[in-house]
């Protein structure tokens, strides 16, 4: 088993023996990693995290020997308020609660083809999948704008296809 607190992801045998640390560390703001949720990919043998601080999903590759982390993917505006996150054998699934009350999708092999797969939630704290290749069509997608006559000025929305 795998759990995660401030600064830190162990791991245990299911009777508690063996207790292990798998990560620690700080984030870029020099305070402890936050892994707020955690989900565990068993055929990439990986544990993926979601940082409120980093705004972003990690990866820790349980085969590599040193557990280094890496960055799946880091934009504020789909990890503003994250809540949860989810895996199956082809995406990550998390919860972005502040911005869109969405749930969100990522390829979890190439990190492309962020899509919106719910939207209109009220409270979502958590996520679980079914494993599968099930596909839905959505009739939302992400764009992201910038103004460039205006430094900073970034957009992000989702936004109907084709517009009613």
């Amino acid at each position: 088993m795998y759990w995660s607190a401030l600064g830190f992801i162990e791991s245990a045998q299911l009777d508690g023996s063996n207790r292990a640390t798998i990560a620690l560390g700080n984030t870029s703001f020099d305070r402890p990693f936050d892994a707020l949720y955690i989900t565990l990919d068993v055929p990439f043998n990986r544990i993926y995290f979601v940082s409120y601080d980093e705004s972003a999903i990690f990866y820790i590759d349980l085969d590599s020997g040193n557990n280094s982390i890496h960055t799946v993917l880091q934009n504020i505006f789909l990890f503003f308020q994250p809540h949860g996150i989810a895996v199956d054998d082809q995406y990550l699934y998390w919860g972005e609660t502040f911005w869109y009350k969405m749930v969100l999708r990522v390829n979890k092999t190439n990190y492309a083809d962020v899509s919106v797969e719910v939207s209109g939630l009220h409270g979502q704290r958590g996520i679980a999948v079914k494993k599968g290749r099930y596909e839905q069509e959505s009739e939302y997608f992400l764009w992201q704008y910038h103004d460039i006559t205006k430094p900073y000025k970034f957009f992000l929305g989702a936004i109907r296809f084709p517009p009613n």
